[in-house]
């Protein structure tokens, strides 16, 4: 095999593997992506305005149970005179 032939074989065989690669490449790509979607599928995510929205519900809802609680502590020292 002369010098001509042996590099035009290396090329093509070179440029197959890479297209191989890129193929390989591009399927791994769209695993990671999908798995990627289906894992985030899985979490129960909120948008930022409902986020807040909820805190301040809490919120008030903890206020009130200081309020209830300070409340229940006064009754129950006026009971015990």
């Amino acid at each position: 095999m002369d010098k001509d032939s042996l590099i035009t074989l290396l090329q093509e065989n070179i440029e197959e593997k890479l297209k191989d690669a890129k193929a390989i490449g591009g399927d791994l790509k769209n695993l990671i992506r999908s798995t990627t979607i289906n894992t985030l599928e899985d979490f129960d995510f909120v948008t930022t305005e409902e986020f807040k929205t909820q805190k301040a519900i809490l919120e008030r809802a903890e206020a009130k149970i200081k309020q209830l609680e300070q409340k229940i502590t006064e009754l129950q020292t006026g009971y015990k005179l």
